[in-house]
């Protein structure tokens, strides 16, 4: 028995792996809370420990109680970094949708930015920057409603630390109380904030880099499901849906409709006597050909049933009774002539006769709307005028297009027809009249 090599099952777990990842990150925008920040918090215990290493560096030489006492608290936050990664860990490992890591995060941040103030006395430019880094960056994870509440939550604490400072209830920036002016002066603690800065800027760029490309990468798979709708429904009905206002759709109406058929006359003989590949190939170019056309004229295409189409006029979009019949007529004739250039390229292809087309079009009332079963439904026109419409083009010579008496009342000083006399259709008790199409409409 052959087996791949060592070397190249290795090579394709990894590349399976690499595909996995690429996977999760495009739908970053998708993540639950947990999931997000525990990403976040696993880039932030970096950034901070190196800010913490550094701040080591700086206290060096500086053995001041009030410095110590900042050293605590810093290493203090970075323990709340971690606990608070493990926390998101956990929820994400459960897969929960709650939002509490981001309530954890909203007060964590803001918890430390009030006791920044607390120590320091004083909001420094850098520190208010970083802050604004903070707010900007719960916004693009979580939404404006994460990034207010941050922002009010460090108003209040700011305004609470204010009033206990001013009742000297806390003494005024304790930090600072021994060596206020050498620390300040120092070009390492501006130093430091710069770095504070600098890793909070970089940490939100990885953040925001990943959600734009999540984000576009969405864009890119809906644009690609409107196209899929597109091509297996029509249209305008896609458009509907895809905007929302499938209510629109969904309920049957009575409505005052132009309905079209179409056959190919003598299809499924030729068929049988010509190679698949290239009846397929002369049934796609058929249906594409006269797809484009009933979209040209504004028709809604209902259904494809082997070789005959349905189209509708008036439905979803409303349309006048008169205009639905010309554009029908029209479209009509325009269909026909497109069979002459696709019968002179079908010949190429060895198909020994043209392809003539039987058209019929009619008026009336009918209820459209969305039909079918819970699982799968078609958006349609049915009831009586339908099935003439049906029988109309059953009647048709071939090549010819047929209008029955309700449509031509309607375009009779626009289009040159040709009475026809009367067909019987089953189901209705009285012959209906027909008219054939025999000219552009003026």
């Amino acid at each position: 028995m052959l087996t791949e090599p060592a070397g190249k099952q290795a090579w394709t777990l990894h590349q399976e792996t690499i595909n996995r990842l690429v996977r999760a990150f495009l739908n970053f925008d998708e993540w639950p809370p947990a999931r997000t920040l525990m990403l976040a918090y696993a880039l932030s215990v970096p950034f901070h420990l190196v800010i913490m290493i550094n701040f080591e560096v700086l206290l060096s030489d500086k053995p001041a109680f009030a410095l110590q006492l900042i050293r605590v608290s810093y290493w203090l936050w970075f323990m709340f970094l971690c606990i608070a990664l493990g926390v998101c860990s956990f929820w994400a490992a459960r897969g929960s949708p709650t939002n509490i890591p981001v309530y954890i995060n909203v007060f964590g941040y803001g918890g430390f930015a009030i006791q920044h103030a607390y120590m320091y006395g004083t909001m420094d430019s850098v520190f208010t920057a970083f802050l604004l880094v903070m707010v900007a960056g719960n916004y693009i994870l979580f939404g404006w409603r994460a990034a207010m509440m941050m922002i009010g939550y460090w108003i209040i604490g700011i305004l609470l630390l204010g009033i206990a400072q001013i009742q000297q209830w806390l003494p005024f920036a304790p930090a600072f109380l021994d060596r206020l002016i050498d620390v300040r002066n120092d070009p390492g603690w501006f130093a430091q904030g710069f770095l504070w800065l600098l890793c909070a800027i970089l940490f939100f760029m990885i953040l925001t880099g990943l959600t734009v490309a999540a984000r576009q990468h969405a864009e890119r798979a809906l644009q690609h499901s409107r196209e899929l709708i597109r091509r297996y429904v029509p249209p305008a009905v896609a458009n509907r849906i895809i905007a929302g206002q499938e209510a629109e759709i969904d309920t049957p109406r009575r409505r005052r409709l132009t309905v079209f058929f179409s056959d190919v006359v003598g299809f499924t003989e030729i068929a049988d006597r010509v190679e698949p590949e290239v009846i397929t190939q002369v049934i796609n170019d058929y249906l594409s050909a006269m797809s484009r056309i009933v979209d040209a004229h504004s028709g809604t295409l209902n259904e494809f049933s082997g070789d005959g189409i349905m189209a509708l006029f008036g439905a979803p979009d409303k349309m006048e009774p008169r205009e639905q019949v010309r554009r029908a007529a029209e479209m009509a004739l325009a269909m026909q002539r497109e069979m002459v250039g696709l019968n002179e390229g079908w010949r190429e292809l060895g198909l020994g006769e043209d392809l003539r087309v039987r058209m019929g079009i009619n008026t009336g009332m009918l209820s459209v709307g969305s039909f079918g079963s819970q699982g799968r439904m078609t958006y349609t026109a049915i009831g009586l005028q339908t099935n003439v419409t049906a029988r109309i083009q059953a009647q048709c010579q071939p090549g010819e297009i047929l209008l029955s008496d309700a449509s031509w009342q309607l375009i009779r000083d626009e289009v040159h027809c040709t009475p026809k006399g009367e067909i019987k259709v089953k189901g209705v008790h009285f012959p209906v009249k027909v008219y054939r199409v025999d000219s552009t409409p003026k």
